[in-house]
């Protein structure tokens, strides 16, 4: 029997899309056992792909060397009764990828290579893992782009809805009724229109911390007050105290205006602070210094629907 020695390289750097549907490049370099190169010469090869001794997929190609004796096939494109798909490459139970050895040989029997594959397809993972494997658990709150008629099986829309303890088990087991409670048997997923969202305060005390948790309220009848998870705050403003100026004397505020004030001179009959009468000092805001102004205090924000998974 002819021993062969080989160069072997599996390629793959492929497009997203043939890497998912139509397989993956393997290239070699074929010599003779005294190394001159098998250059033009045509050959049949098998392409096997083998999970714990069994071989899940197998199929032929015809080539012919190249002057340098090397050769490119494409596994998952060869002549097959079999249907390539790259969830070969995936267990049926997880995310985990099996150890599959891609076996080529000739026709005839001589194996040429029997090479681990590991790591493909890592686009066909992911989306496996998204769609299928990861499961979200009950309870977890995303933001969804859609409009509320598009909220998918298995999550409900955020919008304070009640619902029976009993037909949402799992959720319920997890919130509660921390979101709220009308009667014995039911509670509210969270009602998250129109707020946003913050982590609870918990033992924090840093300068982090919320120095109103224990005064947050609950927005459903039922639901948890203070420093708990589920509990709303209102929109505020920090006091803000001190003393801007002295308006008692000409002189404390006589010099050149800076930031968002400015000075205007009136004269009056009477003055202001020492009983007498003399020319005194107004600071009015700088209008020119435009601001957008609303009925509440508020960041750049944009509408999402959240919804909560049971």
């Amino acid at each position: 029997m002819k021993k062969i020695f080989l160069f072997v390289i599996i390629s793959m750097m492929i497009s997203g899309s043939l890497l998912a549907q139509s397989g993956f490049t393997y290239q070699a370099v074929l010599r003779n056992a005294d190394g001159s190169l098998r250059d033009n010469e045509n050959i049949n090869l098998v392409a096997e792909l083998i999970q714990n001794d069994v071989t899940v997929y197998s199929e032929t190609h015809a080539v012919t060397t190249n002057d340098f004796g090397a050769f490119t096939i494409v596994v998952g494109q060869g002549a097959s009764e079999q249907s390539y798909s790259s969830s070969l490459f995936l267990n049926t139970d997880s995310t985990a990828l099996n150890e599959t050895v891609l076996r080529v040989s000739e026709d005839g029997g001589n194996v040429l290579s029997e090479s681990a594959i590991l790591g493909v397809p890592v686009a066909e993972v992911a989306k496996v893992a998204l769609s299928a494997h990861i499961e979200f658990p009950a309870g977890a709150i995303i933001p969804f782009a859609g409009a509320e008629d598009k909220i998918p099986v298995g999550w409900l829309l955020c919008d304070g809805s009640e619902y029976n303890q009993s037909e949402y088990m799992t959720l319920y087991n997890v919130i509660g009724t921390n979101w709220g409670s009308s009667s014995a048997g039911t509670f509210n997923v969270p009602d998250l229109r129109g707020v946003s969202l913050r982590g609870v305060n918990g033992t924090s005390d840093d300068d982090f911390a919320d120095p109103d948790s224990a005064t947050r309220i609950s927005r459903l009848a039922g639901g948890a007050v203070g420093n708990s998870v589920g509990t709303y705050q209102m929109d505020a403003m920090q006091n803000v105290t001190g003393v801007i100026g002295d308006f008692d004397t000409y002189a404390a505020i006589h010099g050149a205006s800076t930031g968002p004030f400015k000075q205007t001179w009136v004269y009056k009959s009477t003055g202001i602070g020492s009983g007498q009468s003399h020319n005194y000092n107004r600071v009015d805001f700088d209008l020119s210094r435009a601001a957008r102004t609303s009925s509440e205090t508020h960041s750049k924000n944009a509408y999402v629907t959240y919804r909560i998974k049971y």
